[in-house]
């Protein structure tokens, strides 16, 4: 739109301005550097951008482009198509063959898994042989806490001490039962 850049360069310039083109040039360029500065700095674009690197789209990226990995890395992320098992909607499985939706009764699986391993844990066998940081380690395992929390809360420099008890409570476990 020349006549409007005409315009706002007209508010801005002196009539000797428009008789040198190289004058006229250069406050033209300070002119719309300073805009593009103001308005920068006003929508704080260096944080906006920084979201938008962060939170990649489907758009954001060149499919079409032969060898394109960020933008199949992105889809696969995206479709969720790395796991290999086939992923099936809940809609899906709530229809059985005639298309009649049905309740979907899906039990917790960690009830199960918990009643049978404390049923194992028994005075004369697993849980005599244990010390007391073991059953520490046992018992905050099963309330959820991380083997990092674990290796805090006991006062280990790290999480590998935690992990290798552990596995050597897995390895007296099978031993016991």
């Amino acid at each position: 739109m020349p006549e409007r850049a005409e315009e706002l360069l007209s508010d801005f310039t002196t009539a000797e301005d428009w008789e040198s083109p190289e004058a006229l040039a250069a406050r033209a360029d300070n002119m719309l550097s300073n805009a593009v500065s103001t308005l920068m700095q006003t929508m704080y674009y260096e944080k906006v951008a920084k979201v938008i690197a962060e939170n990649p789209a489907y758009e954001d990226f060149v499919h079409g482009k032969p060898n394109n990995f960020r933008a199949k890395d992105f889809d696969r992320k995206w479709n969720h198509t790395r796991a290999t098992i086939k992923i099936d909607s809940l809609d899906e499985l709530q229809t059985n063959d005639d298309g009649e939706i049905m309740e979907l009764n899906i039990g917790d699986a960690n009830a199960d898994v918990f009643e049978q391993v404390s049923s194992k844990l028994t005075e004369e066998t697993f849980w005599s042989k244990l010390t007391e940081d073991d059953k520490s380690i046992l018992l905050m395992r099963m309330d959820g806490k991380t083997q990092k929390e674990i290796a805090e809360h006991l006062g280990y420099k790290n999480h590998s001490a935690v992990t290798k008890r552990i596995k050597k409570l897995k390895e007296l476990f099978l031993a016991c039962t």
